[in-house]
């Protein structure tokens, strides 16, 4: 019906048809809402960027595509539950890991930037400044400090000196 009516030309054919197409996109939005915004496709693709956060090709896009959730649907529902972007979240997950790798003095700047996802050393750096005010290394000088005055201070039962401790 729809098709003759347009071959022909028939009065209004034109507004009949773009009813059909809005018909069509509502069908098609209801399908979205349903195979793709599942807390439990939410949850998959969460779980995925926590496990998968050291990977430096890591993107957004395949989390989603490999989760069976809208790209879009995911970044609203995690900005709106975490109030920070899904990258500003891989970003942190990553200085965290970094900075527990810094605390160990056997591992060099561009190994713990490396095993925590980030693409380069320089790239890094620049993020850490970013983040935490000062350079990679000072930030290591910062947890090698405060972990001997931890040591110094069990061990010799006095009070800390009150220097700020990035946690």
């Amino acid at each position: 019906d729809a098709f003759r009516c347009w071959k022909e030309k028939l009065p209004g054919y034109d507004l009949y048809a773009v009813g059909i197409f809005y018909q069509i996109l509502a069908l098609i939005k209801r399908s979205s809402l349903l195979n793709y915004s599942s807390p439990d496709n939410f949850k998959s693709a969460l779980n995925i960027l926590n496990s998968e956060f050291k990977n430096p090709d890591l993107n957004i896009s395949k989390v989603c595509l490999n989760a069976g959730i809208c790209e879009t649907t995911f970044r609203s529902m995690f900005r709106s539950l975490y109030g920070k972007s899904p990258i500003n979240y891989i970003t942190q997950l990553r200085l965290e890991h970094a900075k527990k790798l810094l605390s160990q003095s056997s591992v060099s700047v561009e190994q713990a930037a490396l095993s925590s996802g980030f693409s380069d050393g320089k790239y890094f750096s620049r993020v850490v400044k970013k983040y935490y005010g000062c350079t990679p290394s000072a930030l290591r000088k910062h947890f090698i400090l405060n972990y001997n005055l931890l040591f110094a201070t069990k061990t010799t039962g006095t009070r800390s000196l009150g220097i700020p401790v990035i946690i």
